[in-house]
């Protein structure tokens, strides 16, 4: 669920308009992505086309439950299968996290950069077709560092409010007495 209510609904409306017509779009092109890979009578296009039919699903689910979660928002409802709350949780969070996600980052983009060299160096194997695989998985580790970037960047932001939480003096129920004479 968004964190704040767009007043009137427009933005949000809009936006799930677009989301349901993009899924629509999604949904038309994995029918002929399936009459692809059946009737090219190649197991290279079908092993291809059905990598992308993967990845087009999964894009689909997702695609699904923003427009689930974008629907309830606007009508101020909320269904179990809506996505996460954006707002971070307020609890203190270990300070390891940060630099987990930030070596995952690293490897990330080490593995991609690994499997680009391997790509470009055995662009002519089995059709290109190993070359094709490779790049699309180092492309795919590009994505899952954007992604821990955006984690670690929430991580950072939980980790500054904890220890501006920490530093601030106790805002205690004590009631001041008066000094007399001062």
């Amino acid at each position: 669920m968004l964190n704040e209510p767009d007043p009137d609904g427009v933005a949000i409306e809009q936006l799930f308009t677009a989301v349901e017509a993009h899924a629509h779009r999604k949904a038309q092109s994995l029918e002929r992505y399936q009459q692809l890979a059946e009737r090219s009578e190649d197991p290279v296009t079908t092993l291809v086309v059905r990598l992308i039919v993967g990845n087009e699903e999964n894009q689909r689910r997702l695609l699904d439950q923003l427009s689930l979660t974008l629907r309830d928002q606007f009508k101020w409802t909320q269904s179990p299968d809506d996505l996460p709350n954006g707002a971070p949780p307020t609890r203190p969070i270990d300070p390891d996290l940060i630099e987990i996600s930030r070596g995952l980052i690293r490897e990330e983009h080490v593995s991609a950069d690994q499997l680009r060299a391997l790509a470009d160096r055995e662009r002519g194997l089995n059709g290109g077709l190993d070359s094709l695989l490779l790049e699309a998985v180092a492309m795919s580790n590009e994505v899952h560092a954007q992604m821990l970037r955006f984690v670690q960047r929430r991580l950072e932001r939980r980790n500054v409010r904890t220890i501006e939480r920490i530093s601030q003096p106790p805002t205690g129920n004590a009631r001041e007495v008066p000094v007399k004479g001062l």
